[in-house]
């Protein structure tokens, strides 16, 4: 995965993005995304020196808490603007 701009940017981008969705569907490609994004802060953190790294296990845990809470609830499904197929997504 390719990261544009910080590690910690980012998390604290989808910390944000998660704590506004919190209790609403957000689509599974969105959930990936985060996934992902765990595990490049992993990687990263395995690469850098740990005074440089000293808010991202927050961050990290905090994101991995609200992906462990989304994937315990069962997905819904919602017709998709383009032919009425039905695309997943999460509550």
């Amino acid at each position: 995965m390719e990261i544009y701009g910080s590690l910690a940017t980012n998390l604290a981008a989808a910390l944000q993005s998660a704590n506004r969705l919190r209790n609403r569907p957000v689509y599974t490609g969105t959930l990936e995304f985060w996934d992902n994004l765990v595990t490049s802060a992993y990687q990263k953190l395995a690469e850098q020196p740990e005074s440089e790294l000293v808010g991202i296990r927050k961050q990290i845990a905090e994101l991995e808490q609200i992906l462990s809470e989304r994937r315990d609830a069962p997905p819904l499904q919602t017709p998709s603007s383009a032919g009425g197929d039905e695309t997943s997504v999460v509550q």
